[in-house]
């Protein structure tokens, strides 16, 4: 599941909701998994044989690459006459694009520092495309909440500087409002948590979500008034 998943989702939903804020979460990881079609290609340790659409550009504009299988069972059957890999190579960058092993030493944090490159380019393009859906659908804030991997935080909680500020910058410069998870993770650190409290395994722990959500209801309540929140309580 990536950023690619995430707008799909919004495009299938959006009129069940009539939201008046929407929110696109996404870890810096996702720059990796946006560029991805077949789990074990970037995680080459995964159990799972798990496919899934991803976005291309194409001309400076989005396009769909939907899944080549109808069918859960034509996925298992492709896994087990091994023609999964062939099924799935055209647009996956971990077999095309870059040879290297994704999840290695996290190559892919490159990738923030080359905005040119084709996940940085595809991640901002489909977040820069989400708010600008969710505002055209009626949304009055849109916005990303962007925060950071187990072990980025762990950096970040040393006094590393972040990898992911030009990403950030650049969502804002392109009229992308984002919201600063990796601040709210610091700063329940600061009031005592232990960085590695703040997730669970490779995810946000509840200690995580809670600090998480506390910067998102912060800054819904500056733009939309207390009003707003007590509405949805």
């Amino acid at each position: 599941y990536g950023t690619a998943q995430a707008v799909l989702r919004f495009r299938a939903t959006i009129d069940d909701f009539e939201p008046d804020v929407v929110l696109f979460g996404f870890m810096t990881e996702n720059i990796a998994r946006n560029v991805n079609r077949y789990r074990t290609v970037l995680y080459p340790n995964s159990t799972m044989p798990i496919v899934k659409p991803r976005f291309i550009l194409r001309d400076g504009e989005l396009e769909l690459v939907p899944i080549p299988f109808r069918l859960r069972s034509e996925v298992y059957r492709a896994v087990l006459d091994d023609a999964l890999a062939a099924a799935i190579a055209p647009h996956e960058f971990w077999l095309t694009g870059n040879p290297e092993d994704a999840r290695g030493a996290q190559r892919w944090i490159r990738f923030y520092g080359d905005l040119e490159s084709e996940p940085a380019r595809v991640s901002l393009a489909l977040l820069e495309t989400a708010c600008a859906e969710a505002r055209a659908a009626g949304a009055d804030r849109a916005a990303v909440v962007l925060f950071p991997t187990k072990n980025a935080f762990r950096r970040l909680a040393r006094g590393v500087k972040p990898y992911w500020t030009e990403f950030a910058e650049t969502l804002e410069a392109r009229g992308v409002t984002v919201i600063d998870g990796a601040g709210a993770l610091l700063a329940a650190v600061e009031s005592g948590a232990k960085p590695d409290d703040l997730y669970l395994r490779a995810h946000l722990s509840r200690a995580g979500n809670e600090a998480l959500a506390a910067r998102v209801g912060e800054w819904v309540r500056a733009r939309c008034g207390a009003s707003f929140l007590r509405r949805w309580r």
